[in-house]
């Protein structure tokens, strides 16, 4: 909605630019390069000051909502991996629970290496190698 209603604002300073310019004939000499003139009127710089100034304000904000929108996405996509990498070792908890520790193990370290601070992830991949190297699991 604020886009629409600065583009509208946009349009109708153009607008009230180019009127002006049918009003106002003053022409002056716009120097583009040291040998190369070109004659413009006072108006048609004005809308020219204008519309680049616009412009600037366009890409800066585009530049800006950008850049928020893809640290917003990573932040929810590590948000997103770390929760599965909880559920993930929530499932490896029942694993060893039930006995199957292999099965447990490799779950508990791909969980690792998206969140290797993940206390319980470490404290039931030691419980399972404990279990693993106990002769009576063998």
């Amino acid at each position: 909605m604020a886009v629409r209603l600065l583009f509208l604002l946009f349009v109708i300073i153009l607008v009230a630019f180019s009127y002006i310019s049918l009003l106002n004939g003053q022409h002056v000499p716009f120097y583009y390069s040291a040998t190369r003139q070109m004659d413009i009127s006072v108006s048609e710089l004005a809308i020219l000051a204008f519309s680049l100034g616009a412009a600037m304000v366009i890409l800066g904000t585009l530049v800006k909502d950008v850049t928020a929108a893809s640290r917003n996405w990573r932040e929810r996509r590590e948000k997103q991996r770390r929760d599965a990498a909880r559920a993930r070792a929530a499932r490896a908890g029942e694993l060893v629970q039930r006995g199957m520790l292999m099965d447990a193990v490799k779950e508990l370290t791909r969980s690792l290496a998206v969140n290797p601070d993940d206390r319980e992830a470490l404290d039931l991949l030691a419980m399972a190698h404990a279990e693993l190297g106990s002769p009576s699991r063998r």
